[in-house]
């Protein structure tokens, strides 16, 4: 345990996927750090980030910046300091980073470069609302490849070739995959090729005509855990080994950046957490009323969309016509037979798995398999 006299600067960074913590002495040295995904409850993350600081540092006097996308909520709500991101970035870019002339940042839900300028501010650009070429744009794409980042970051090495893809929106980012997986492009080129395209897009959108020079520094957790993505970047630029920095503590600059300000909160870790929880309660208790305010009323409601129903009948022996539709999405496959009477005969819902093509044939192998076991003689009529 800490000596409960000394004195603490923290820096909280709560951004759209993870919260991230650095406690640093009075020497200014990092002391403590945790690095987690709070997936939406903030509070509770936030809460479990100070428990775990109370126990190392106890009733130790703490003071306390926060920052991030997220975080500015909780300074609101509190009246707790708050250092926007990218100020909080370059102040460490510029302090612990000799000969840095350019961050390179990639959030969950953000992009940012910041030029280092000796002498002068810095120079920052940050990307809009759209989270395309972002850590929630690659979350995305490991759903359509039906595999985990880390799997996809494994693929992306063994690339031999790379498609153009477009990043700057997930919607027709989806549609270039679900193209080429069903084209049977092999999921390594189009790993690859998906972690090419956010660093496409984030230098083309970020870089506005400016000059990117060595040394960059690159931050942010993406960056940092996948290194298929850090090698794309670094291979766009045409960078040498030299020309760039990615430290373990990467993840963590900003909230580093937000201890390391001066106009902190004097509090202690333990009043924090009592703060957050009991708001939290708050919250939970000022809910949103009920839809239905008892069993009786949701009966009702169901009842009446009871009334409005889609026929279903058995596929019978002999001969049927009926009309044939496949839904093929960017994810799943969906397939309906029906009659002349619009009666549905027979439905099919399953996931691609990342190949469409392979998931229609067996939902028509299991149409196939099903006519032949009741004696149907299916007629395709469309």
């Amino acid at each position: 345990m800490q000596n409960s006299i000394n004195s603490y600067k923290v820096g909280i960074d709560i951004g759209s996927t993870t919260a991230k913590a650095v406690v640093l002495n009075t020497s200014g040295e990092i002391v403590y750090s945790e690095y987690v995904r709070h997936n939406a409850d903030i509070f509770v993350a936030t809460t479990n980030v100070f428990k775990h600081i109370q126990e190392k540092f106890e009733d130790a006097s703490l003071a306390l910046t926060i920052t991030g996308s997220a975080g500015m909520g909780l300074c609101e709500r509190f009246t707790i300091p708050f250092v926007q991101e990218v100020v909080a970035t370059a102040r460490i870019a510029e302090t612990y980073f000799t000969g840095v002339s350019t961050v390179i940042d990639i959030g969950g839900e953000d992009a940012k470069i910041i030029y280092i300028k000796k002498g002068k501010p810095a120079e920052m650009r940050m990307n809009g609302n759209c989270a395309g070429g972002t850590g929630a744009f690659i979350d995305q794409m490991s759903v359509l490849l039906n595999c985990s980042v880390e799997a996809m970051n494994t693929l992306a090495q063994q690339a031999t070739s790379l498609y153009p893809i477009a990043s700057r929106c997930g919607v027709f980012s989806k549609t270039d995959v679900q193209n080429l997986l069903s084209k049977n492009a092999s999921k390594a080129d189009i790993a690859a090729s998906v972690f090419r395209a956010v660093a496409i897009q984030t230098i083309a959108t970020l870089s506005h005509g400016s000059t990117i020079k060595p040394k960059l520094l690159f931050t942010g957790g993406p960056l940092t855990f996948i290194p298929a993505l850090r090698k794309a970047f670094i291979d766009y630029l045409g960078l040498k080994e030299d020309d760039y920095i990615s430290s373990e503590r990467s993840p963590l600059i900003a909230a580093w950046g937000a201890a390391d300000s001066k106009n902190g909160l004097r509090t202690t870790a333990k009043a924090i957490c009592t703060l957050l929880a009991n708001n939290h309660s708050t919250l939970q208790s000022n809910r949103l009323p009920a839809i239905f305010n008892n069993t009786d009323a949701l009966l009702r409601f169901r009842q009446e969309k009871q009334n409005n129903t889609i026929s279903h009948l058995s596929l019978s022996k002999g001969k049927i016509e009926a009309f044939l539709g496949i839904d093929s999405g960017s994810t799943t496959t969906k397939i309906v037979l029906i009659d002349a009477q619009e009666h549905i005969l027979f439905s099919y819902y399953a996931s691609n798995n990342g190949n469409p093509l392979e998931a229609a044939k067996t939902g028509i192998h299991t149409l196939a398999k099903e006519c032949e076991r009741v004696g149907t003689q299916l007629i395709i009529k469309g």
